[in-house]
């Protein structure tokens, strides 16, 4: 089980670009080049809050992907066409790109965040899901994209226009 590690993260440096505008809870208002909050101790697990702009938590994550450290996204940015995420990972590992479960076509989904520097099929499909509990009736299962990654930077773009549910969110694990 990957163990997250707040003095020797992988993720060293999120960028975001571009993005929506807008006044939400936990951060209150931002715009487009607002940077994230950071991962919450203990990384991707149960209870911890997902996006930098919305309050909704984790829940029945995988075992698989406990304690991975992940970006706080802005769940606003799905709106936005021309959004990026520029992450720049310390060392080699697994990245990974969860993407909501409603999207058809998630695969292509992945392969257009991830575009700008990996080939079509480079993220592919773990089969482990974890959700976000946006309240408390409804939780969103995400399918979760990986591909193992030597250190350097990382540009994820926009999500299809098509799609207005929740951004995806980006990870790393050893």
């Amino acid at each position: 089980m990957p163990e997250f590690s707040p003095t020797n993260p992988i993720i060293a440096s999120v960028v975001r670009a571009n993005g929506v505008r807008d006044n939400r809870a936990p951060i209150g208002p931002y715009d487009g080049n607002t940077s994230v909050l950071s991962t919450q101790t203990g990384g991707l697990t149960d209870g911890n809050i997902c996006f930098s702009d919305r309050t909704y938590r984790w829940a029945k994550t995988h075992e698989g992907l406990v304690g991975a450290e992940y970006v706080r996204v802005f769940n606003s940015d799905k709106r936005s066409t021309t959004v990026t995420y520029t992450v720049t990972t310390s060392r080699t590992a697994t990245v990974m790109i969860a993407m909501d479960e409603r999207i058809l076509d998630k695969q292509g989904a992945a392969n257009l965040a991830t575009a700008g520097f990996a080939p079509g099929g480079t993220f592919v499909d773990t089969g482990l899901d974890l959700s976000i509990h946006e309240n408390t009736t409804t939780d969103r299962p995400q399918g979760v994209f990986s591909a193992r990654l030597p250190a350097g930077t990382y540009v994820f773009s926009a999500m299809p226009s098509a799609y207005n549910f929740n951004f995806y969110t980006i990870a790393a694990m050893d």
